[in-house]
This record gives C-alpha cells, structure tokens and sequence, in this order.
C-alpha cells in the first residue's frame, strides 16, 4: 500500500457471532465466517489491529449503533500508544523528540 504504518479496525471478525435464530440470521453468520477466513491474511499484516468488541445491532437499534461508537472510539483511544510508538520509531523526527507530541504537522 505504500504506507508507513497500517492501522487496521475490525468490527467484524473480532465481535460476537450472528446468533443462529433464523434463516436470514444463519445466512448473515455464514457470510460473516466467510468474510472474515479472508481477511485473515490482511489483518495480520497490519502494524496495529483495533477490533472492538460490536454485537450485531438491528436497523432501528439507535443504543446499540451508539454502543459500538463508544466500543470503537474507546479501542482507539486503548491502541493510540501503540500506534504513537510505533510512529516515534519510524519517523526520525519524532526520535529526536521523544516528548513532543505527535500530530500531522510534526510528520510534514
């Protein structure tokens, strides 16, 4: 991809299975194993995986969009040293200021 760091977010693959209550609700875990057996590959080269725990939330479920924003923002905010790590060591202007903080217009 040409980048220097890979953040991957999954909120697929790491959250809980579909459950198996219906026809529609086996046809949508099917797809979701089958979706993540090929991704595999890609979310193990990335530098960083951020995988919130999301449940499957309906439609009309307005609390459980709002809970899988807060469990993504909240897995971000967990992963932000790992990815700050990983840019100090990679951008040579970050080592040479190891307190600084890390923002867009430090890596100009």
């Amino acid at each position: 991809m040409g980048a220097d760091i890979v953040v991957a977010v999954d909120i697929y693959c790491h959250s809980p299975r579909y459950p198996a209550t219906s026809i529609m609700s086996i046809v949508l875990r099917t797809m979701q194993v089958q979706s993540c057996l090929m991704a595999q590959n890609e979310l193990a080269e990335a530098d960083v995986l951020i995988a919130p725990a999301v449940s499957p939330a309906g439609a009309q479920d307005t609390a459980g969009r709002e809970r899988a924003r807060q469990a993504g923002y909240d897995a971000a905010k967990s992963a932000a040293p790992q990815v700050e790590a990983l840019l100090r060591k990679r951008h040579p202007v970050l080592r040479s200021a190891p307190d600084a903080p890390v923002s867009n217009a430090t890596l100009r």
